[in-house]
């Protein structure tokens, strides 16, 4: 099955590549033709991926894993793959192998500065507990997102989501505190007590 993007409808009319175009040559050249503005507008899916799944994560290192995996795996893009498919594959793996992943030394904080700034905590300690955040229940992580980061109504939700009031500012807690518990951890380390 041969995929064809669309045209964009960011660019009226320009037409798309054909995808599949897109991933001929040697891996450095399916990365800067991948690279070269985002043709496949990958950014957007990253973006798209990461919030269907309530993580928390810096997408633009999504997006750099998921152009290097791609590029590594266009060779092996046959006709019968869907493209869809297949880039949807290689951005979930790139948002696994990170969602697990833990802090490099020297990472760049500046996704977690923005969120950790309104909650009042360290950036450092931000990207420790999304690691702890990204490991809780789906459940955990999808009332977390309504409530605290999309600041919808508790009821609202409970009564779209099917579990009561309750259960649902308890899951939202669940994941709130791994992100307090970092901080507190942070808080203790810098006031001289042992982590």
């Amino acid at each position: 099955m041969t995929a064809v993007l669309r045209r964009s409808p960011s660019a009226p009319g320009r037409h798309r590549a054909s995808g599949r175009a897109l991933f001929s040559g040697s891996p450095r050249a399916v990365l800067r033709s991948l690279s070269q503005d985002d043709p496949l507008q990958l950014r957007a899916r990253v973006v798209r991926r990461i919030r269907a799944r309530f993580l928390l994560m810096d997408a633009e290192s999504v997006l750099r894993r998921t152009l290097v995996h791609a590029a590594h795996d266009a060779r092996g893009l046959g006709p019968e793959d869907v493209l869809e498919d297949w880039i949807a594959a290689r951005i979930d793996r790139a948002i696994d192998e990170l969602a697990s992943a833990s802090l490099e030394p020297g990472s760049a904080l500046g996704p977690w500065s923005e969120l950790a700034r309104p909650l009042g905590l360290d950036a450092r300690a931000m990207a420790r507990g999304s690691v702890r955040f990204n490991a809780c229940s789906l459940e955990a992580r999808r009332a977390f997102f309504l409530l605290v980061l999309g600041g919808a109504s508790l009821e609202d939700c409970a009564a779209r989501s099917g579990v009561t009031a309750v259960e649902l500012a308890q899951a939202a807690r669940t994941a709130l505190q791994v992100l307090l518990d970092e901080a507190g951890t942070t808080r203790r380390c810098a006031g001289g007590g042992a982590a």
